[in-house]
């Protein structure tokens, strides 16, 4: 009895069939995880950057503005023209929020160098939250290479000046969803951006708020 299990033990160790078979089926799994996963990653980079470009060409198309008065149409221009520039991309949902503002530096009387100030923001995001508020006046003056927030600029952009400011959140969505696999989920990428530009034409921009949008305008004018 153990002499014939002994010599099905040594045939079995023997027997070469399907062995590649068996490898594929073993690397397979793992090997499709590293490609979806590359591909994964580099979607998200370029939406990143795509996200970047945009920031940019918000800023600029406020801050070319040849209306110093700037009405609640003027901005909605302006957020309606996100929609091509993110394509392909998802912004469906509230997916992207853009956030507008005008920021002037006025000289710190008490301290020396200039205080940032919120002249106005508004944004299609709807909520508050999404918004430069007038209670974050003077808006703290940062280093260049620190994240972008609500209630802070970097220090090296230009001062003693009136500045527009596009600000973006964008919710990126994993298209291969990779981690739901795993944990049975949605993950999500939360990407933030901002640009700066001068005013081209005027020292400053007004802004007369309106209904669609979630803004505040700050009082006094916060320009010489």
């Amino acid at each position: 009895m153990m002499v014939q299990f002994f010599k099905r033990i040594r045939v079995f160790r023997a027997d070469q069939k399907a062995v590649a078979a068996v490898e594929f089926a073993m690397v397979i799994p793992l090997m499709l995880l590293m490609l979806f996963g590359s591909v994964e990653v580099e979607l998200a980079v370029s939406a990143g950057n795509k996200l970047e470009v945009v920031a940019d060409q918000m800023s600029r198309l406020l801050g070319a503005e040849i209306s110093q008065n700037l009405q609640e149409s003027d901005l909605d221009a302006i957020f309606q023209a996100a929609t091509p520039m993110m394509y392909p991309y998802d912004i469906t949902a509230n997916k992207l929020v853009v956030t507008l503002s005008s920021i002037t530096f006025v000289p710190n009387t008490s301290g020396g160098g200039f205080n940032a100030m919120v002249d106005w923001s508004a944004t299609n995001g709807g909520s508050l939250n999404y918004i430069r508020q007038c209670s974050y006046s003077p808006l703290i003056q940062t280093s260049d290479s620190s994240d972008p927030s609500m209630t802070t600029i970097h220090g090296g952009v230009s001062q003693g000046s009136s500045l527009v400011v596009a600000d973006l959140v964008y919710t990126y969505p994993s298209p291969l969803n990779i981690d739901a696999f795993f944990y049975h989920s949605n993950p999500v990428i939360t990407m933030h951006r901002t640009d700066v530009f001068g005013v081209r034409n005027f020292p400053y921009l007004n802004y007369t708020a309106g209904s669609t949008y979630t803004s505040e305008v700050c009082s006094p004018k916060n320009h010489p």
